[in-house]
């Protein structure tokens, strides 16, 4: 399952507020994303363990799905980024602050020219160019965007549809979040 896209009919005039999520069984990953703007993602990836062994294999997840998120959004001036990991949301922070620390065990090189995705995503926040403030909210707690993406990250860990259907579920659950924040955001 690779499926991402934007929801036309949604009309905000807030900032960019954006969660994302994974979902880890094994070596099956599933990321997800969803913003208050109607853009979503799930995307379903298998990893060798020799990839993922004596790694924070989650941690990882949460990260590449920040980094799956803005590869394929990339906003334009500050935003907020809502996970539901601490351990992300710390190395997040470190990289904002110029630290390029990347969790245990996560491979600094790969055998195609292009840096591993966390690579990217570290030199991206340490050199500025992420205009993002990171906020940890507590996950499975009702934050409409958060369930949201947990939902795509799990949808697609399972990686139970491809093609249209894929799409149509995927969009069915970003619609229905999107729709729970906008009537609950404005009471907070």
């Amino acid at each position: 399952m690779n499926t991402r896209g934007r929801l036309a009919d949604v009309v905000t005039s807030d900032g960019l507020v954006l969660a994302t999520d994974a979902s880890v069984a094994g070596t099956k990953l599933g990321l997800g994303w969803l913003s208050n703007q109607g853009h979503y993602g799930a995307l379903f990836q298998r990893h060798p363990e020799s990839r993922i062994v004596g790694s924070d294999s989650t941690t990882i997840g949460e990260l590449r799905a920040v980094a799956y998120a803005l590869r394929h959004i990339r906003p334009s001036g500050r935003f907020l980024l809502l996970v539901d990991s601490r351990a992300a949301g710390s190395f997040l922070g470190r990289w904002l602050e110029g630290d390029l620390t990347l969790p245990s065990g996560y491979p600094t090189t790969r055998p195609s020219p292009a840096p591993p995705s966390l690579v990217r995503l570290a030199g991206f926040l340490a050199c500025g160019a992420g205009h993002v403030d990171v906020r940890w909210v507590p996950g499975h707690k009702g934050h409409p965007l958060n369930e949201g993406a947990d939902s795509l990250a799990k949808l697609a860990q399972r990686n139970e549809f491809s093609g249209q259907k894929a799409r149509d579920v995927v969009e069915m659950i970003a619609r229905r979040r999107v729709l729970d924040y906008q009537q609950v955001e404005p009471l907070r």
